[in-house]
């Protein structure tokens, strides 16, 4: 009798260990899942689960990342918000590669806020300060560490956010300013949007190029396609919605306020765990999510990652976490 209830039990683990398998084998014979983040302080990022920790990472959070041609990138910012990357777990310094002059507690002489790797070339879009006599700050994009400059600015705009895409090889950077002009320069030519329009994502699309404007003091968005000037669709949400992540020819927005994410414009909630309810990263491919997920409730923080519906990782922590996720499609 003891030999066959230790044969049932033998029979019951080996069948729980083979059901949770396929999963697994079923994800990773779809795509590669790469995440990036930070756990035990250090920089580091997962390939289907595996960690790499990256060389002199120590309290850096790798924020984003990319896989082109067999290449690893990692953006990388540090609590004192100073940027690097790496390639491959080779580490650069962005005020090496770019040339700039590092922050101090003091002063901020540059600010990166928007990274992207395209065929292999390395971008970044920021705001430098120039010196002390006027203009003092100019708007610029680099490639490979060569500076094009977009805009001279008298006043400090190092508060704004600037994205940097590459569609169809012609390089986009959204900017605003402190009046509430937002526009964006497509291969250094500025274009601005209509007074009362807020600029809130762009992405390089099958479709083209399409931006998310928000019309500002209104909950009302739209999805235009810069190449063709018409608006996709329109919609209404209090949750003030951001970024495109684009998927065939659906489009899908994070929410910094509430629960989950917009597709097409339809709010969809999450309900993977309980408390996270925020999409912070998100990839899309053939209509499979794959997202990174935070709670902040309760007195627990904590990060998970979702790759088809299906929770591969989770970190619970106050200071470490995941932060960037990409997918290579097999």
């Amino acid at each position: 009798m003891k030999i066959n209830i230790l044969f049932l039990i033998i029979v019951l683990f080996l069948f729980s260990c083979r059901n949770d398998i396929p999963q697994q084998d079923h994800l990773q014979s779809v795509a590669d899942i790469y995440v990036s983040g930070i756990e035990n302080g250090k920089a580091c990022y997962w390939k289907n689960g595996v960690k790499t920790e990256l060389i002199n990472g120590d309290q850096i959070l790798g924020i984003k990342m990319f896989v082109q041609n067999n290449n690893v990138y990692v953006w990388g910012k540090s609590i004192y918000g100073t940027d690097c990357y790496w390639k491959n777990n080779v580490k650069y310094e962005v005020t090496q590669a770019l040339n700039l002059q590092q922050n101090t507690p003091q002063i901020m002489f540059h600010k990166i806020s928007g990274f992207i790797v395209d065929n292999d070339d390395v971008y970044f879009a920021g705001t430098v300060r120039t010196g002390t006599t006027s203009p003092l700050f100019e708007l610029c994009y680099w490639k490979n560490g060569v500076k094009t400059v977009l805009k001279q600015i008298t006043v400090d705009e190092m508060s704004e956010f600037h994205e940097i895409v590459i569609s169809n090889n012609d390089v986009y950077v959204t900017d605003s300013d402190p009046l509430g002009n937002h526009g964006y320069y497509k291969n250094g030519v500025y274009h601005a949007l209509p007074s009362g329009q807020l600029l809130k994502g762009i992405a390089a699309t099958s479709a083209g190029t399409v931006i998310l404007v928000q019309k500002n003091g209104t909950d009302d968005y739209s999805y235009k396609n810069l190449n063709s000037g018409t608006t996709i669709l329109s919609f209404t949400s209090n949750q003030n919605v951001y970024e495109i992540i684009p998927d065939n020819n659906d489009l899908y927005s994070l929410n910094l306020i509430g629960n989950g994410y917009h597709k097409n414009g339809t709010l969809v909630n999450i309900n993977f765990a309980p408390l996270y309810d925020e999409v912070i990263n998100m990839k899309v491919i053939n209509n499979k999510k794959y997202m990174i997920i935070s709670r902040d409730a309760a007195g627990i923080s904590g990060t998970k990652v979702i790759s088809d519906n299906i929770e591969t990782q989770n970190i619970t922590s106050h200071s470490d976490g995941f932060y960037g996720v990409f997918i290579v499609p097999h």
